[in-house]
């Protein structure tokens, strides 16, 4: 609710302020173009719903109980992994859904043209940007499921997602050209070319969809191995 009165609030403030000498009329097309920008900022985000599946369980011992209840460690480690991915999913096309009305009824839309044209955008890298979340979260799940500590995981995880794309340039130029194909697939790298990328580019999507299933088949696959052995 607090957040949602502070968002209603930001956008009657950009209504009342929207016009001025020489100045475009702010509308929801504005809007929807600021958010596709900030994408790959939503990537931190995601440890919101790492922090209330897998770190909750950690910090109240919940997951001895649910591994000593006669469940493979497999199928109880793929399962967080399967949860929080549609938890996140459903969270993600609720903000959005809910934001774009709230826009639309606060701001107005310039012409149905333009509005068209940037839902497209819109939409179609929510739908690039969702497979790369997916990956995003297995690899955050396997950080938490085995630091255990939700503080120190979330600070790797946005460490990683701040620093490793120039970890690997450096890596790149100094060791071998070989880290710069490895950057091409990092998560944020990906990120950045959705946002970049001319609308509707079939390329662009099939790499995000074949780059986030690797993230979940590398991530699932190691985690679920580490973890049947793993001291709970």
């Amino acid at each position: 609710m607090t957040l949602t009165c502070a968002f209603l609030g930001c956008l009657g403030f950009i209504k009342i302020n929207a016009y001025g000498l020489n100045q475009e009329r702010l509308a929801i097309e504005h809007f929807i173009e600021i958010g596709t920008m900030i994408f790959p900022a939503a990537t931190f985000m995601l440890v919101v719903f790492v922090d209330m599946i897998t770190m909750e369980e950690y910090k109240n011992n919940t997951i001895k109980n649910i591994a000593s209840s006669g469940l493979a460690r497999v199928k109880i480690y793929m399962s967080k992994n399967i949860e929080i991915i549609i938890v996140a999913i459903i969270a993600f096309a609720i903000i959005l859904g809910g934001s774009l009305l709230m826009a639309y009824v606060m701001l107005g839309a310039s012409s149905p043209a333009t509005l068209q044209s940037g839902l497209e955008k819109l939409l179609f890298c929510a739908g690039c940007s969702i497979f790369i979340w997916m990956g995003a979260l297995s690899m955050l799940h396997f950080i938490a499921s085995f630091i255990k500590n939700g503080t120190a995981a979330s600070l790797l995880y946005v460490a990683l997602m701040l620093f490793f794309d120039q970890i690997l340039g450096l890596l790149a130029r100094l060791v071998h050209p070989i880290f710069n194909e490895i950057n091409k697939v990092w998560v944020m790298t990906q990120l950045g070319n959705i946002v970049s990328s001319s609308e509707g580019s079939s390329e662009v999507l099939i790499q995000s969809i074949l780059v986030g299933l690797g993230y979940i088949i590398l991530f699932g696959g190691l985690g679920s191995y580490l973890f049947r052995e793993a001291d709970l």
